[in-house]
């Protein structure tokens, strides 16, 4: 089984399990952050395959506990500095070969963790607008105008699926009233841009919902 772990804070952590999910259906999801534990009791290290995305345990010394139970059955993908430099320095083994260059996957600075997951999964394929403009935002890169309306309008637009669902749980919903609510919400935003760049990845979009 695929288990993917995937950074739950951003949309850099969102769109990088998207693609996985994207890569791999029958994917088993997970959102994980910054001082939670790693699921052991939910994987087989015998059996499962690891991928990890836009993330890393920490501190380091459970990373090289991660590689040391999965081996080849990890694919480690990251772009924070802090992270690839300890996997850099990091020597496991007689080898003298650093976790870096053991570990499965992309890890480099400069690019968004979406980025390198689009380039690790899909390495013949151009990259989607949507993974780019996501990307850029969460590496301070901004110089297309299109990065900061597209990161703005995203968020409303998750922000209305939860709001959706919410209201669909405890019944209250009905579609004429969020119609309403959704335009009212989205009227002051860069329409024509959001959904010129969400038509054409529209499939890829939806599964960052996942």
């Amino acid at each position: 089984m695929i288990h993917c772990f995937y950074h739950s804070s951003d949309l850099d952590g969102h769109c990088s399990g998207a693609i996985v999910k994207y890569k791999f259906p029958e994917a088993q999801m997970h959102s994980i952050n910054y001082g939670q534990q790693f699921a052991w009791d939910k994987v087989n290290t015998k059996e499962d395959v690891i991928i990890m995305v836009d993330f890393s345990l920490q501190p380091f010394v459970e990373m090289a506990k991660l590689y040391t139970e999965f081996g080849d059955r990890l694919i480690w993908i990251d772009h924070h500095i802090s992270a690839v430099e300890e996997a850099k320095n990091w020597k496991d083994g007689e080898d003298n070969k650093s976790l870096n260059d053991k570990i499965n996957g992309l890890r480099m600075v400069g690019l968004a963790g979406c980025e390198l997951t689009w380039k690790h999964f899909f390495p013949e394929i151009e990259m989607p607008n949507a993974v780019r403009l996501l990307g850029r935002y969460d590496v301070w890169d901004h110089k297309d105008p299109n990065v900061l309306p597209f990161q703005t309008c995203l968020c409303g637009r998750i922000i209305l699926v939860n709001f959706q669902k919410i209201l669909l749980k405890i019944q209250l919903m009905k579609e004429k009233r969020f119609s309403s609510i959704k335009n009212r919400r989205m009227k002051n935003t860069p329409k024509a841009v959001l959904w010129k760049l969400i038509s054409k990845d529209s499939k890829l979009l939806q599964l960052i919902n996942f």
